[in-house]
């Protein structure tokens, strides 16, 4: 019966220490693929915050290209398979690709003519629309989410001489920072 009761009292030590030993965890410590908790992206500084990359994206040009991931998607045309390119574009299947050459600054002079709402989107399903920069930024704060499936969209509306034009950016989170990777154009800035 002793013996029964050290046995048991052993086994019950073991496995403790296996639970403690164990890792808990086996996803790589990647910070794109935790999820967010509220005020993580606050807490978390490797994280960039998007209102601060915001003023520099459209204050600084240079910064802007370095964040740009060209070829650049743009609008959708068609299924088709064709390929045609010029220096400032690329056509494939349907898409049209902007190339570095064809970019166009886009400076604060210029964004203070337009109306700006941003969008948040988690893998493209849209959960908050119509936000302001502050309300973006606690939208962000406030959810959970993977910081991978995390898209903010912004649409700048212009109105002069009773003709709108329209531009549309679409920004992501890769390694920590943001990057626009689609550019929908109407009527130009």
């Amino acid at each position: 019966m002793k013996n029964n009761i050290l046995i048991t009292l052993l086994y019950i030590l073991i496995l403790n220490g296996c639970i403690f030993i164990t890792p808990q965890n086996n996803e790589k410590n990647n910070k794109d693929t935790l999820f967010i908790e509220k005020d993580a992206l606050q807490k978390d500084k490797s994280v960039e915050d998007f209102a601060v990359f915001y003023e520099n994206f459209f204050s600084d040009s240079t910064f802007q290209i370095s964040r740009i991931l060209f070829p650049l998607e743009g609008w959708h045309y068609s299924d088709e398979p064709l390929i045609h390119e010029t220096e400032n574009y690329i056509w494939k299947g349907g898409i049209e690709y902007l190339k570095p050459a064809g970019w166009k600054v886009i400076l604060y002079p210029t964004l203070q003519n337009y109306n700006s709402t941003f969008k948040l989107y988690v893998k493209k399903e849209l959960l908050f629309d119509s936000l302001t920069l502050l309300g973006l930024d606690q939208a962000l704060k406030s959810r959970k989410y993977k910081l991978t499936d995390v898209i903010v969209g912004i649409t700048l509306v212009h109105i002069k001489n009773e003709v709108m034009s329209e531009v549309q950016l679409y920004y992501r989170l890769r390694n920590h920072k943001w990057q626009l990777y689609i550019f929908l154009e109407d009527d130009g800035l």
